[in-house]
């Protein structure tokens, strides 16, 4: 798997961060780049802003019970559009609800959104590493 400059950057930032933060989890960045590849493919190939914001948004379709979980809107609309049901949003397809729960912000410009894949590497990161996993194995 090829991925592009940026996407790399942010998973080795997620990384380091990481293996600061929570030391015993070990999480690896080819662990954060295999759910983006399944949940975006990279960011749609690396389409990023120089910040590693998405340069279009990254929306999932609407958990509605067609096929997937009905999820009711829990942001309204905020962050995915839809306010009627909830959809994955950003890179690493995060549920609305549950990054409001995790978001982060990875790239230090005060802010963390679901569609900057600095924020959505290092929230995927926390989230795995929750409830002090140790994710080698």
């Amino acid at each position: 798997m090829s991925l592009p400059a940026k996407v790399f950057e942010a998973y080795r930032n997620a990384e380091a961060r990481l293996g600061r933060a929570m030391p015993g989890c070990r999480l690896s960045w080819p662990v954060l780049a295999a759910i983006g590849q399944v949940e975006s493919a990279q960011a749609r190939g690396g389409a990023l802003t120089a910040d590693g914001t998405t340069v279009n948004p990254i929306i999932g379709p609407a958990l509605d019970g067609e096929g997937f979980a009905a999820i009711s809107d829990t942001d309204q609309g905020r962050l995915d559009g839809d306010t009627r049901w909830d959809r994955a949003v950003g890179p690493m397809q995060f549920i609305p609800s549950t990054w409001a729960a995790w978001g982060t912000d990875g790239n230090d410009d005060g802010t963390a959104t679901p569609h900057n894949m600095y924020d959505a590497a290092l929230t995927a990161g926390r989230y795995l590493c929750a409830g002090d996993r140790d994710l080698t194995g």
